[in-house]
């Protein structure tokens, strides 16, 4: 009994269709150009913020090394 269901199961994994995964990969590929056409608006002013903060954090790093700087010097 066994045997028999292993045989069917290796049967049906070789019968699979390769139009059938065209398929999938076609609709995937749809849905996914469809998604990036609607994030594409976004992506601009997204950047642009991204790099404003990127910006402001690097400046924030850069003053509190020249204060961590001062200070230790005042404080030796």
């Amino acid at each position: 009994m066994s045997e028999a269901i292993s045989k069917e199961r290796e049967k049906n994994n070789d019968s699979v269709p390769l139009i059938h995964g065209k398929a999938l990969y076609q609709s995937y590929n749809i849905k996914i150009r469809e998604a990036c056409k609607n994030i594409e608006p976004l992506l601009g002013p997204l950047t642009d913020n991204v790099e404003g903060l990127h910006s402001m954090v690097m400046k924030l790093g850069h003053l509190s090394s020249l204060h961590a700087g001062n200070l230790h010097k005042v404080l030796s």
